[in-house]
């Protein structure tokens, strides 16, 4: 009886963790890219304009999807952010 109650409890807990992964909002989460392993262009067309292409990392024109949760743990900024630090003007 209690291993069917400590599976039951485990089966809640794995399920309740993924449906809070899944209602994270997806996002371009900038700043947090690895050199070679960013998105698809630049914010500031800084040299690239394709993906994997970005020779530096963390770079705040650069981005990579991420769920709004993870992109926060590593201290990503949204487009708004990016381009106020980058001094490029809000997007219209």
């Amino acid at each position: 009886m209690k291993s069917k109650l400590i599976l039951s409890s485990l089966a809640l807990a794995a399920f309740s963790s993924g449906f809070q992964s899944v209602s994270a909002e997806i996002m371009k989460c900038y700043g947090v890219a690895e050199a070679g392993e960013n998105g698809c262009g630049a914010l500031d067309h800084d040299g690239h304009s394709c993906n994997g292409q970005s020779v530096r990392t963390n770079h705040a024109g650069d981005w990579k999807m991420a769920d709004s949760v993870e992109c926060a743990k590593q201290g990503g900024l949204t487009e708004e952010q990016a381009r106020k630090k980058l001094g490029l003007p809000a997007k219209i």
